[in-house]
């Protein structure tokens, strides 16, 4: 029972935080690993958004955002920006400040 009242209760927050990144889809890091499988890849795609640690839960938690495949949607939202937007992030969590902004500004 502990193990779905986490789920239920990382699912609501996650919900809920939709509005603050100004998404339409959180997932969590594990929801996000079984984008990996083969079966899996090319068909939706995903975004790394933050490290958080929400209310009720005891761990921080990576969520990302879920995108459509880059020929459906996202044609304002290449592969290749997202792969910026990753090193970026990346540089910003590891308190590379500056770096980030850079890569972000181009």
């Amino acid at each position: 029972m502990a193990i779905v009242g986490h789920i239920v209760n990382l699912a609501a927050r996650l919900e809920s935080l939709t509005k603050h990144f100004g998404v339409p889809i959180l997932v969590s890091d594990e929801a996000a690993r079984h984008l990996d499988r083969p079966v899996d890849r090319g068909r939706m795609r995903r975004r790394r958004i933050a490290k958080i640690k929400p209310y009720g839960l005891k761990d921080p938690v990576m969520v990302w955002e879920l995108l459509a495949p880059e020929r459906e949607f996202h044609e304002d939202l290449p592969d290749r920006s997202l792969l910026d937007y990753e090193s970026a992030l990346s540089a910003f969590l590891e308190g590379e400040w500056g770096m980030a902004r850079e890569l972000l500004t181009g």
